[in-house]
Protein backbone atom coordinates (compact mmCIF):
# COMPACT_ATOMS: atom_id res chain seq x y z
CA UNK A 1 0.00 0.00 0.00
CA UNK A 2 1.38 3.39 -0.92
CA UNK A 3 1.74 5.94 1.83
CA UNK A 4 -0.28 9.13 1.37
CA UNK A 5 1.62 12.37 1.67
CA UNK A 6 -0.62 13.87 4.31
CA UNK A 7 -0.48 15.87 7.47
CA UNK A 8 -2.99 17.42 9.82
CA UNK A 9 -1.51 20.75 8.80
CA UNK A 10 -2.61 20.04 5.22
CA UNK A 11 -6.26 19.80 6.29
CA UNK A 12 -5.99 23.00 8.35
CA UNK A 13 -4.39 24.84 5.44
CA UNK A 14 -7.08 23.56 3.11
CA UNK A 15 -9.82 24.84 5.41
CA UNK A 16 -8.10 28.21 5.69
CA UNK A 17 -7.89 28.51 1.92
CA UNK A 18 -11.60 27.83 1.62
CA UNK A 19 -12.37 30.59 4.16
CA UNK A 20 -10.38 33.24 2.30
CA UNK A 21 -12.38 35.64 0.19
CA UNK A 22 -9.66 36.19 -2.41
CA UNK A 23 -9.16 33.27 -4.75
CA UNK A 24 -6.05 34.01 -6.71
CA UNK A 25 -4.73 31.46 -9.22
CA UNK A 26 -2.12 30.43 -6.66
CA UNK A 27 -4.73 29.87 -3.94
CA UNK A 28 -6.92 27.79 -6.24
CA UNK A 29 -3.94 25.63 -7.15
CA UNK A 30 -2.90 25.27 -3.51
CA UNK A 31 -6.45 24.33 -2.52
CA UNK A 32 -6.64 21.63 -5.21
CA UNK A 33 -3.29 20.26 -4.07
CA UNK A 34 -4.37 20.03 -0.41
CA UNK A 35 -7.69 18.44 -1.34
CA UNK A 36 -5.83 15.85 -3.42
CA UNK A 37 -3.73 14.98 -0.35
CA UNK A 38 -6.83 14.56 1.80
CA UNK A 39 -8.52 12.42 -0.86
CA UNK A 40 -5.42 10.21 -1.15
CA UNK A 41 -5.41 9.72 2.60
CA UNK A 42 -9.10 8.86 2.63
CA UNK A 43 -8.62 6.30 -0.15
CA UNK A 44 -5.78 4.57 1.68
CA UNK A 45 -7.61 4.63 5.03
CA UNK A 46 -10.76 3.27 3.39
CA UNK A 47 -8.91 0.09 2.40
CA UNK A 48 -7.87 -0.49 6.03
CA UNK A 49 -11.45 -0.54 7.29
CA UNK A 50 -13.38 -3.68 8.03
CA UNK A 51 -17.12 -3.20 7.86
CA UNK A 52 -19.60 -4.83 10.18
CA UNK A 53 -23.39 -4.87 10.32
CA UNK A 54 -24.66 -4.15 13.83
CA UNK A 55 -27.94 -5.01 15.51
CA UNK A 56 -29.30 -1.64 14.36
CA UNK A 57 -29.99 -3.41 11.03
CA UNK A 58 -33.70 -3.39 10.16
CA UNK A 59 -33.39 -5.76 7.19
CA UNK A 60 -34.37 -3.14 4.62
CA UNK A 61 -31.93 -4.68 2.07
CA UNK A 62 -30.60 -1.28 0.93
CA UNK A 63 -27.02 -2.33 1.69
CA UNK A 64 -27.33 -5.66 -0.09
CA UNK A 65 -28.78 -3.99 -3.19
CA UNK A 66 -25.83 -1.58 -3.56
CA UNK A 67 -23.02 -4.02 -2.77
CA UNK A 68 -21.11 -4.52 -6.04
CA UNK A 69 -19.77 -7.95 -5.02
CA UNK A 70 -22.85 -9.37 -3.24
CA UNK A 71 -21.01 -9.61 0.07
CA UNK A 72 -24.18 -8.93 2.07
CA UNK A 73 -26.93 -11.46 2.57
CA UNK A 74 -30.08 -11.61 4.64
CA UNK A 75 -33.84 -11.79 4.58
CA UNK A 76 -36.14 -8.80 4.57
CA UNK A 77 -36.78 -7.50 8.10
CA UNK A 78 -33.93 -9.59 9.55
CA UNK A 79 -30.39 -8.54 10.48
CA UNK A 80 -28.14 -8.93 7.45
CA UNK A 81 -24.67 -10.52 7.38
CA UNK A 82 -21.56 -9.17 5.66
CA UNK A 83 -19.03 -11.67 4.29
CA UNK A 84 -15.66 -10.05 5.08
CA UNK A 85 -13.87 -12.32 2.59
CA UNK A 86 -15.98 -11.02 -0.31
CA UNK A 87 -16.06 -7.38 0.83
CA UNK A 88 -13.95 -4.99 -1.26
CA UNK A 89 -14.30 -2.20 1.33
CA UNK A 90 -15.86 0.32 -1.03
CA UNK A 91 -18.20 1.78 1.60
CA UNK A 92 -21.29 1.70 -0.62
CA UNK A 93 -23.22 -0.31 1.97
CA UNK A 94 -22.46 2.13 4.78
CA UNK A 95 -23.52 5.06 2.62
CA UNK A 96 -26.79 3.32 1.71
CA UNK A 97 -27.77 2.40 5.28
CA UNK A 98 -30.18 4.97 6.64
CA UNK A 99 -30.20 3.33 10.09
CA UNK A 100 -26.46 3.63 10.75
CA UNK A 101 -26.24 -0.14 11.15
CA UNK A 102 -22.98 -0.51 9.20
CA UNK A 103 -19.80 0.58 10.92
CA UNK A 104 -16.20 0.66 9.81
CA UNK A 105 -13.80 -0.84 12.32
Amino acid sequence: MEKASYSLAAIKQCKELVKKAKWSTHLKSEHRSRCAEVNALFASCQKLLNYEITDKCRGCTACARVCPVNAITGKVKEVHVLDADKCIKCGACKAACKFGAIVGL
